[in-house]
């Protein structure tokens, strides 16, 4: 399924098409603007404020060096103050409806047709929470549980997937996708989240990881506690991913 919409990046658009047709696999295209624009949710964010992008990007950034917790999924709610919470409604509203009619048109058509759907999960975003249990999260399988980041990164590399499509950035795509990346919204590139999760995995304590890696304690740590919390917190309707010792993850 392609899911176009006003708030994507057309040029993931165009990748999906050309991915598919690369690959021979059957797509349907499914334009959500309509959908979203009857249930109401343009009017959050109307056509006259997403056409000022400058002045768009610049709101986004305030946004993200003032909250204390920044991640857009149904187990970040758990990570806000009661304050924070109450003005990130209409931003919770915009991002999750997006991403959960994502899901109900996967889940449709796959229904439809007898098919399971796939999950896209890997284990550096479970591990702390960055995905929506309704959303990404509501599928059969989950394949990638296992693999962080990092790793599906180079599984990608083994299937011979364009590099243009390794190299881009992960996004979200629910508006500005070029700026709200999913390491935006984390605050770190996945390749320290992985080495911090790795080696916390293996059994060192938070002062031997910093060492090791050589980063500040205080914000990485904070980061990736706060996030881990709040998947911990939340009940999920998936089983945890069995233990894995992944290799090939860049820790110096």
């Amino acid at each position: 399924m392609i899911l176009p919409g006003r708030d994507g990046e057309p040029e993931n658009i165009r990748d999906a098409h050309s991915l598919a047709k690369r690959l021979k696999i059957e797509y349907d295209t499914v334009d959500m603007t309509p959908l979203l624009k009857g249930i109401g949710l343009y009017d959050i964010l109307p056509d006259r404020v997403v056409k000022e992008r400058k002045e768009l990007e610049k709101r986004f950034k305030n946004i993200r060096r003032q909250a204390e917790f920044t991640l857009v999924h149904s187990t970040s709610v758990l990570g806000l103050r009661r304050s924070e919470r109450l003005k990130s409604g209409p931003a919770m509203a915009f991002t999750l409806t997006k991403i959960r009619l994502r899901s109900v048109i996967v889940n449709y058509h796959a229904r439809y047709r007898n098919y399971l759907t796939v999950g896209t999960t890997n284990k550096s975003e479970y591990t702390i929470g960055h995905y929506d249990k309704h959303g990404d999260g509501a599928c059969d399988i989950q394949p990638l549980l296992v693999l962080y980041k990092t790793q599906v990164r180079q599984l990608a590399e083994y299937l011979d997937v364009p590099r243009k499509i390794i190299k881009k950035a992960p996004s979200p795509d629910v508006i500005l996708g070029k700026l709200i990346t999913d390491e935006f919204v984390i605050g770190m590139s996945f390749e320290q989240l992985d080495s911090i999760l790795y080696l916390l995995e293996t059994g060192m304590n938070k002062g031997e990881v910093a060492e090791r890696l050589n980063i500040e304690t205080s914000e990485s740590w904070k980061k990736c506690k706060k996030q881990k919390k709040t998947r911990n917190s939340e009940e999920s309707s998936h089983s945890h991913p069995q233990k894995y010792r992944p290799k090939g993850i860049g820790i110096p």
